[in-house]
């Protein structure tokens, strides 16, 4: 399915765990530690959170590497949606 655990930990809202990931990949310097879901999902998840005001979601998917003018299958940013 082309996910890490740390695109599963976003995507189930384990907050704790996303952090412990992302610090663990710093801490020691490895390549990975951003959130890289397959095709636009990270964007859709983003502009979703953005649609629905969820600014705990919006939070989520910022702290955990995506672009904020990243966009979705339409071309449509977070700006448009929210």
């Amino acid at each position: 399915f082309k996910n890490t655990p740390l695109n599963d930990s976003v995507r189930h809202k384990h907050d704790a765990v996303s952090t412990y990931i992302r610090h663990h990949f710093q801490r020691k310097k490895l390549r990975g530690g951003l959130l890289v879901l397959p095709g636009c999902q990270a964007a859709v998840g983003f502009l979703t959170a953005a649609f629905e005001g969820d600014l705990e979601g919006v939070h989520r998917f910022v702290d955990n590497g995506v672009t904020v003018n990243g966009p979705d299958y339409d071309g449509r940013t977070a700006l448009h949606l929210a």
